[in-house]
């Protein structure tokens, strides 16, 4: 029995490098990201962990008990079968923040990930894959801010924390000097 998603399921679990490069491509013409120097194998490992986990949730594949896992039927943003999608997309935003590219640059990677993937769709699958795609941007925008907002906090603090003047007054008295 086919399934709306089966024409992309089959070409990551059968083509996983070809639908890399043609990410590659699509990300590297993109209008939306900020030109930079990053090199192609860089970008993508930090895609493929991308990759796998929607092959992972697409793609009935094996399980260790013999069975053959069940493909998702639906994308629906929270699902319990597609949580590790969603974690592996928020992760991406994570590792760009810490990269410090922009958040231009987070949706090229996924507006490239849609203009690769929809097309492998049937016809009635391709709306919602593009929908669900614009959620994992959402999370990936959402996890590249708080990253960003954490590293602010951690470097803050760390900057407070060396740059207050701390006098030993008595064996166990501190003194703290407000400028």
């Amino acid at each position: 029995m086919a399934w709306p998603y089966q024409g992309l399921a089959e070409a990551l679990s059968d083509r996983p490098d070809d639908i890399l490069a043609q990410w590659l491509s699509c990300y590297r013409s993109s209008r939306l990201r900020m030109p930079g120097p990053t090199a192609d194998d860089e970008l993508s490992r930090w895609v493929a962990p991308l990759m796998e986990s929607l092959t992972d949730a697409l793609a009935p594949v094996p399980r260790e008990d013999g069975r053959i896992a069940a493909p998702v039927h639906g994308l629906v943003p929270g699902a319990e079968d597609i949580r590790e999608l969603e974690k592996s997309a928020a992760f991406l935003g994570g590792r760009l923040a810490a990269e410090n590219v922009s958040g231009f640059d987070v949706a090229a990677v996924f507006t490239a990930l849609r203009e690769t993937v929809v097309p492998f769709c049937a016809p009635e699958g391709r709306a919602e894959v593009d929908s669900f795609i614009e959620w994992l941007t959402i999370l990936a925008v959402d996890a590249m801010a708080s990253a960003r907002e954490r590293g602010l906090v951690e470097r803050n603090r760390d900057e407070l924390e060396r740059g207050t003047p701390i006098v030993l007054v008595a064996p166990d008295v501190l003194a703290v000097f407000l400028v």
